[in-house]
């Protein structure tokens, strides 16, 4: 062995994916753990954690009674504009946003794109909104962000909770606010106001991309491999949908409600269709019904948690059985669980590297955007798929060179590149 998004019209209260730890925590330790390796001294260290600029305050919407928090980071800007999805959850804070700016930061630096890392909340229960309410909901927060978002400044996208719908209501509402028509201030729209063929599978089939090269690394072929994947949303979904289609057994899957197993594998198809006409999974009759926590414990060759953050800890990582770990969410494991895993000598696909196909196709978009252009399916894939497997491999092979994990190889790789912008712009301290 190597050492080394649910719905929106369902409520984030019902969610049965509890994380542990705070996601500011985890982006933190993991940033300071890959600079120490550098050599990097204090001030610089302080420079690559902390943000440059949250912005965050209260707007109204008719029929709330109470203000709805919102929230925006631009955690660094040494490569380009900042980028990052708006969540909204009850259990959305500052912190969250932090973390997740932070995430983005190294993210974007990995993946070699020319952006920064930034990140939005909105607290509040997308469940309790009426579509008008919503669409006010998401006007009031773009007149509130318009000082510091924009195409050249922060490109917001859809994350937990929010859609292509909410990105087009926050296109409008910026193009009336700086009096011309800019599509290029959100990814993630829907295609009729500038979105991009292949962004909604984009997140989900990057992971599989990542699997596809680490089944290869641990000599497992694909139609001989077993797959769990946590979640059922956008990227879970996707990626249980595209592991499927390239012969993985996949024995599990869950959703916010719970979670089911068959031992001779899933129809995932009927799964996803079970999904869409009844909301949930839990009630498919052709497999068992089993906890959430017992899903990240299954017997698999490939287990892909895509749900949230905080779900591997030190509790239940001695009790991972998978051999490769594919990091769907952001976040979903905890640094204490982390080593762990890499003692027991378990292939982790880190969630900076497994899932940024989303971040890549969003890229692809702002760039048609720009250029008033529109590019076909199986351009915008086979882009994702060379940008998927060669960044999988530049980290495989830095961290076989610097004898480092995964996660901490491609931390080490963006922070390097971020730190060179730092210093070509003048900016170490």
């Amino acid at each position: 062995m190597i050492v080394n998004s649910v719905s929106s019209g369902l409520s984030a209260k019902k969610m049965s994916f509890k994380g542990t730890e705070s996601i500011w925590t985890t982006a933190k330790t993991n940033i300071e753990n890959a600079a120490n390796e550098l050599g990097y001294g204090k001030s610089l260290i302080n420079q690559l954690v902390y943000p440059e600029r949250e912005l965050s305050g209260f707007v109204h919407v008719g029929g709330i009674d109470e203000p709805i928090q919102v929230f925006r980071t631009q955690h660094n800007t040494a490569l380009g504009p900042a980028k990052g999805g708006i969540r909204m959850m009850p259990a959305v804070d500052g912190e969250t946003v932090r973390g997740l700016a932070t995430d983005m930061s190294v993210k974007n630096s990995l993946a070699g794109l020319p952006l920064g890392g930034g990140k939005g909340g909105i607290r509040f229960d997308s469940a309790k909104l009426s579509p008008a309410q919503r669409v006010d909901l998401f006007r009031a927060y773009t007149r509130f962000m318009a000082p510091i978002i924009g195409p050249n400044m922060d490109i917001p996208a859809p994350d937990m909770f929010t859609n292509a719908g909410d990105m087009d209501i926050i296109m409008d509402e910026y193009s009336k606010v700086v009096g011309h028509n800019d599509p290029g201030v959100v990814t993630g729209k829907s295609l009729m106001n500038g979105g991009s063929l292949g962004r909604q599978e984009a997140t989900g089939l990057g992971v599989v991309h990542t699997v596809e090269e680490a089944l290869l690394k641990e000599g497992i072929l694909p139609n001989r491999a077993t797959a769990a994947v946590q979640g059922s949303g956008n990227v879970g979904g996707v990626a249980a949908k595209y592991l499927h289609e390239k012969g993985v057994k996949v024995l599990g899957m869950s959703d916010m409600y719970g979670a089911i197993y068959n031992k001779k594998g899933l129809d995932v198809p009927e799964v996803l269709s079970e999904i869409k006409q009844k909301g949930t999974l839990t009630k498919y009759a052709k497999a068992a019904k089993i906890s959430n926590e017992d899903l990240l414990k299954l017997n698999v060759d490939v287990l892909v948690p895509a749900a949230t953050q905080g779900q591997i800890t030190e509790k239940n990582a001695g009790s991972i059985l998978a051999k490769i770990i594919a990091e769907g969410a952001n976040g979903p494991t905890t640094p204490g669980a982390d080593k762990i895993l890499q003692r027991r000598g378990i292939h982790v696909v880190p969630d900076v590297l497994a899932n940024q196909g989303g971040v890549y196709v969003s890229h692809l978009e702002h760039i048609q955007n720009r250029t008033r252009d529109i590019w076909p399916l199986k351009t915008v894939l086979d882009k994702l798929a060379v940008q998927m497997k060669s960044r999988y491999n530049e980290v495989f092979t830095y961290s076989i060179r610097n004898k480092v994990s995964m996660r901490k190889a491609a931390t080490m790789l963006a922070l390097e590149r971020i730190a060179n912008a730092l210093k070509a712009r003048g900016r170490i301290v």
